[in-house]
């Protein structure tokens, strides 16, 4: 029985110590960027460009949802129009045109008159700054400052313009 147990053990021994385990080979990253470009007198192959459409609502439909949730009147939330000389480039002079309409109608809510005028001629001078033709504007602007107390009339106004634009 000995000689079968110290049989044994010399076998686990001998076993354990002949398995070493194997070195890991380390998988060395190596970027692929290239700066390789194609021949231009290669084959002429029209290059596919895909448009991204995204549904943006219009400022008549922010504010409906304003409306509808009961949005507390505060001027904080207002894009300030003393801002409008600070947009210089076309991309920031739309988003913020758009802005302005959305505070348009916000304040058209409220019922408050002369900022609703103010943020108007900021639009209106916003939009000339993008080359939107001023005649969109100018019969809107016209007509709301007729008809200041009716707030469906200054809607379909916003809605025309918007769509105009």
């Amino acid at each position: 029985m000995k000689r079968l147990l110290s049989f044994l053990i010399i076998f686990l021994l001998v076993f354990s110590f002949s398995c070493k385990p194997g070195v890991k080979e380390k998988d060395a990253f190596e970027p692929s960027f290239s700066t390789y470009k194609s021949d231009s007198a290669g084959p002429n192959e029209p290059v596919v460009k895909n448009e991204i459409f995204y549904g943006l609502l219009t400022p008549v439909q922010i504010c409906t949802i304003f409306n509808r949730l009961g949005v507390p009147y505060n001027n904080a939330a207002l894009n300030p129009i003393t801002k409008r000389d600070q947009y210089l480039s076309s991309s920031k002079a739309s988003i913020n045109t758009g802005i302005y309409g959305v505070d348009f109608g916000y304040l058209k809510m409220f019922g408050i008159g002369q900022e609703m005028i103010d943020y108007m001629v900021t639009i209106r001078e916003m939009s000339n700054k993008l080359g939107i033709p001023d005649s969109y504007l100018t019969e809107p602007i016209k007509r709301i400052q007729n008809d200041m107390a009716e707030p469906d009339t200054i809607m379909s106004l916003m809605n025309s313009a918007y769509f105009n634009m």
